[in-house]
């Protein structure tokens, strides 16, 4: 299997009007939609604004984070969402590769949106 990696969107609201709050996708139809969303809004509605690319990744592959080019496990990054749009506070997101994060997140009513991508277990690459 040939080895690759996917780079991250990088998206930030605002102070003002907001979210105050970052946001990354690797899925490239997410991002673009929020790209586009963002050009179709005007100034002083609350929208992402993208940024750029972030960092590199490793994107699932066929639904599981697949092993590195030496065969070691890469472990996956889950994505937690405040359910701020439907509270009427900023919206927020948090990522982390700990399942006991994921269950306290959820316990204070975050949801798990499941895994954003996959980190490789020996650091970037080279």
């Amino acid at each position: 299997m040939a080895w690759f990696h996917a780079s991250a969107c990088r998206f930030y609201g605002s102070v003002s009007p907001g979210p105050n709050s970052h946001f990354f996708t690797i899925d490239v139809g997410e991002c673009e939609w929020l790209k586009n969303l963002a050009a179709s809004l005007p100034p002083d509605v609350p929208r992402l604004n993208y940024e750029g690319f972030a960092f590199n990744v490793v994107p699932l592959l066929e639904g599981q984070c697949p092993p590195t080019e030496n065969h070691t496990m890469t472990a996956p990054v889950y994505r937690l969402y405040n359910r701020g749009f439907e509270r009427g506070i900023d919206i927020n997101h948090r990522y982390t590769a700990s399942r006991q994060i994921v269950e306290t997140m959820k316990a204070r009513g975050w949801i798990e949106e499941g895994v954003a991508w996959c980190i490789r277990p020996n650091g970037p690459w080279t």
